[in-house]
């Protein structure tokens, strides 16, 4: 029987493990309002079209972030995911599932200028990765 990949929990304890350690990570489906940063969301559209067990997965994550070090954060958070790609122990979640291969599409680029927040303003980043991913 092949297992639906549960790509929401696999990003969210990725992106929590390897994010920067002030950052909140969320689901897309999961935001309300925030008011900390930086902050990053994630969604992720998934299709079983390599076989049995394997899915291609689209990746997009939205930072949201302080304009002083918006770009060394987006930095660290490009540099993160793409190591999911590069050491297969990485992208690894026991039970969940685990990335056997990523391609960046867009790499993160400011996609908005600035986003209003109360009492701020912010930079909203946006990356988009395609990735193979192995359901566990």
């Amino acid at each position: 029987m092949t297992k639906l990949l549960n790509a929401s929990k696999l990003f969210q304890t990725l992106l929590t493990r390897d994010g920067p350690p002030a950052a909140k990570v969320a689901s897309d489906l999961d935001v309300g309002s925030f008011d900390d940063v930086p902050f990053i969301t994630h969604s992720s559209q998934i299709s079983q079209d390599r076989g049995p067990g394997l899915w291609t997965v689209i990746l997009t994550i939205n930072l949201f972030l302080e304009p002083r070090d918006a770009f060394d954060v987006a930095d660290y958070v490009y540099s993160a995911v793409t190591e999911w790609g590069d050491d297969p122990d990485l992208g690894v979640v026991p039970g969940v599932g685990g990335v056997e291969d990523l391609e960046d599409m867009n790499a993160f680029v400011p996609v908005s200028g600035e986003v209003s927040m109360v009492n701020k303003i912010v930079v909203h980043y946006q990356g988009s990765f395609t990735l193979t991913v192995r359901a566990f």
